[in-house]
């Protein structure tokens, strides 16, 4: 299963779907709060990513990215760093 496979399977949409993903009934995962921690985590681990590395490549500050994903509910942060965290880990 190539790399984008497996982050479409993580953010549960198709892998030709624009950034920000479309769940498989079209709706944006990131309107619908459906981001969770956990596939953060996934993505960031699949690309061999450090927080920091993460934290570089995004400009958020290390502390966001670690509340985002210590959960394995739905990622509180806000949707703008939702989107930005989604793109890095796609692109």
């Amino acid at each position: 299963m190539s790399v984008v496979n497996q982050f479409g399977k993580l953010f549960n949409r198709k892998p030709d779907a624009p950034a920000g993903g479309v769940a498989d009934d079209g709706q944006d995962l990131l309107a619908t709060g459906s981001l969770e921690g956990a596939q953060l985590r996934g993505a960031r681990g699949l690309l061999n990513l450090s927080v920091l590395d993460l934290s570089e490549r995004t400009g958020l500050a290390v502390n966001t990215i670690k509340r985002a994903e210590a959960t394995n509910e739905f990622a509180p942060i806000n949707r703008a760093n939702a989107n930005l965290l989604v793109t890095v880990l796609q692109n």
